[in-house]
């Protein structure tokens, strides 16, 4: 399984507001459409949130108007398509939407079990203008809530929450409470126009991803969703760090950065604090660090190790590393990648990479695409895998003073392979504003970041 594309399109839409901005949403998988249970947006200017959670079943295509509370319309899963028609959320046990209506009118509401059995009927009158409503029930089960109106016909799937409600009971449900309630709904997200907004795709059984977007009409933008390996969606190290794990291609990686001062038998790492300020560090050392000697960076972004540390060994011939794998900081079935691994995850997410042996900057949009759409100071990647790299910088060592300082926090990402060259490690760099990825070689001494893969 490649990835899941998740597709919003921004665009002005003339309809009863004539400066709304207007999200259509269309969640893929490679090219088949599939259903997003939650949409989150959040505007990071005024804080306000808007939760579209239980989204309408049975369908993949969504309307978001951002200028009127975020409110959602499930495109075309109206009985008769009409754009008057939204709905807000579909949650078990409440249903919202929206209803406008050009004159005053009238509704019916009736709500059927899935054999075709009435369940509730009622009547109720729509003002002209925007309408909204509620509607909850406490009927166990997948359900089918009829809205008509003089001159249309919705159908949405709901569920109820199975509980016993006070207030007008069916019946005629085999005992089953339902309650109906209809009430105004004023959702509490706003937007202005120029506002940065943060938007969630979720779905479950797959790793939810976010993008940070200032929205302008006509402008398109993606998310991508992945998924964690076959039988393995998350692994723990000897310190009881959890990792997600992700399906990239045939290779299944850890989604976060090692954060374990342990190798997998017990054996201590050594901790760096405050090594190498006013010297060098030795090229067998085998050290961890903290980003500013903090430990609270650790918690966000893993911790960067000397590539003695990260191999658990120093090998000054790189053919050893070449039959076998280097197990490392990695817990049990699982190892440091070794240059080619990395190779191997270069050319599946960008097929320009052609030449393994290049250092460099290589291919096109590899970084952009590897790296998290979160912390970064450009917003322009796409995390289109699931790999997620962060920008946890370094610990780099400076040729003027002969001594080691740390530097790149959210602007660099810089991973050790298990394969050696020239008596240095190989390594892998991400940086902001950069969408290509670089492979360098370099002093053994250093702190990176690690990421293990499976055996």
């Amino acid at each position: 399984m490649k990835k899941i594309l998740f597709i919003l399109l921004i665009s002005t839409y003339n309809f009863s507001y004539s400066q709304d901005v207007i999200i259509y949403v269309q969640a893929k998988h490679e090219n088949t459409a599939v259903e997003l249970d939650t949409i989150i947006i959040e505007n990071m200017n005024n804080g306000s949130i808007a939760n579209l959670y239980n989204l309408p079943v049975g369908h993949t295509n969504y309307e978001i108007n951002l200028s009127q509370g975020a409110e959602v319309n499930s495109i075309f899963q109206n009985t008769i398509a009409n754009t008057s028609f939204r709905v807000i959320a579909n949650e078990i046990g409440l249903c919202s939407f929206n209803i406008i209506s050009n004159d005053p009118n009238s509704i019916k509401v009736e709500l059927f079990d899935i054999k075709g059995q009435l369940l509730y009927s009622a009547n109720s009158q729509l003002n002209s203008g925007a309408n909204a409503f509620e509607f909850q029930h406490g009927y166990a089960g997948l359900c089918i809530l009829k809205l008509t109106t003089e001159n249309d016909v919705y159908s949405i799937k709901t569920v109820g929450d199975g509980y016993s409600a006070t207030g007008l009971i069916n019946a005629n449900a085999h005992q089953n409470d339902v309650l109906i309630s209809f009430k105004s709904i004023k959702s509490e997200f706003t937007y202005n126009l120029g506002d940065t907004i943060k938007i969630t795709a979720k779905k479950h059984n797959y790793h939810s991803n976010t993008i940070i977007i200032k929205p302008e009409n006509g402008e398109n933008y993606k998310i991508y969703l992945s998924c964690p390996c076959a039988g393995i969606p998350t692994v723990t190290d000897y310190d009881g760090n959890i990792y997600n794990t992700v399906q990239i291609g045939n290779q299944c990686w850890m989604k976060e950065n090692m954060n374990t001062t342990h190798y997998a038998d017990g054996t201590e790492i050594l901790d760096g604090t405050g090594i190498g300020t006013s010297g060098m560090i030795y090229e067998y050392s085998k050290y961890y660090f903290n980003y500013g000697d903090n430990p609270e960076n650790a918690i966000k972004y893993g911790k960067l190790y000397t590539w003695a540390a990260a191999i658990n060994g120093y090998v000054t011939n790189n053919d050893e590393l070449l039959y076998g794998v280097r197990k490392g900081i990695c817990p049990n079935g699982w190892h440091v990648p070794s240059d080619e691994e990395w190779l191997e995850l270069e050319m599946y997410v960008d097929d320009s990479i052609l030449t393994p042996d290049i250092w460099g900057y290589r291919g096109i949009d590899a970084g952009e695409k590897l790296k998290s759409t979160n912390n970064w100071q450009d917003y322009s990647n796409t995390d289109m895998f699931g790999f997620c790299a962060t920008p946890s910088g370094e610990k780099k060592y400076s040729f003027l003073d002969h001594s080691y300082y740390f530097t790149g926090l959210n602007t660099n990402s810089a991973f050790w392979t298990a394969s050696g060259y020239g008596g240095g490690g190989i390594a892998r760099d991400l940086i902001s504003n950069s969408k290509q990825i670089i492979r360098s070689q370099v002093f053994s001494s250093q702190g990176y970041s690690v990421r293990c893969i499976k055996d």
